[in-house]
Order: C-alpha cells, then structure tokens, then sequence
C-alpha cells in the first residue's frame, strides 16, 4: 500500500527557513520513510515510539520529526520538525 505525506503548518514553515541542503535531507528521510511504513526497520531509519502516545519520532542528524501514521487512511501526517532541544520542551 502506497503511504502518503501530509504536513502540518508548523513543520512546512519550519521547512521554509531552512538552507536547501538540510531541507532535502529532511525530505529525503520523510519520502523513505513514507515508503517503507511500516517496515522501518529495513529502511535503516532511526525511529521511535514515543511513551504514552501514538506519535513517533523520526531522528535524521540533529533533527527529530515527530509524525503520526494514520493507519486507517495510509496517510503519514507530519506534526512538528526542530532540533532536540525544541521538541521535548
């Protein structure tokens, strides 16, 4: 089944401000992953569950994205984008 991506506004703004290099490889995972749900595991992506949710997080560098697989509809929706020190406050 094909997965498809859907941003919230927080993340495609986050995504605006930065430099090209970064917002491709950002992108580049989130497409990776977007195919390979949920087999992640073999995408050789370093994701996790976050406790006590149903959101995940999806590490690339320094950069964490935080996203929930809406299993119903295929649909990967992407909720927020920043650096460590600004997801978990």
């Amino acid at each position: 089944m094909n997965w498809k991506i859907k941003f919230k506004k927080q993340p495609e703004k986050y995504l605006a401000k930065l430099n090209d290099e970064e917002r491709a490889r950002i992108l580049k995972a989130v497409y990776k992953l977007c195919e390979k749900w949920p087999f992640y595991r073999q995408a050789d992506l370093d994701i996790k569950r976050l406790k006590g949710s149903d959101e995940w997080r999806l590490r690339v560098g320094d950069w964490r994205i935080i996203f929930y697989p809406n299993e119903g509809q295929f649909i990967i929706l992407i909720i927020e984008i920043g650096t460590r020190g600004d997801i978990y406050n």
